[in-house]
């Protein structure tokens, strides 16, 4: 089975756009994030500080174990 993972922190029109699309091919998609406050800087001033893969590698360590799964991270 595919897993589709994403990252959002607020309902916007691309993130609404990506989950019409991801439906339309029959994708489920599981988003890391939503409604909690971003904390991985600001990337025109100073790199992030890595809160997209924080989360990423928290969702992957619950999934640890589970055979025949692969995980795609769309950003």
């Amino acid at each position: 089975p595919l897993l589709v993972l994403t990252v959002a922190t607020e309902l916007t029109d691309g993130y609404r756009r990506f989950l019409r699309s991801a439906r339309a091919f029959n994708y489920s998609v599981t988003t890391l994030g939503l409604g909690q406050s971003w904390q991985g800087g600001d990337m025109a001033r100073v790199p992030g500080g890595g809160q997209k893969v924080r989360w990423l590698r928290g969702a992957l360590a619950a999934l640890r174990g589970r055979g025949g799964l692969i995980a795609l991270f769309v950003d």
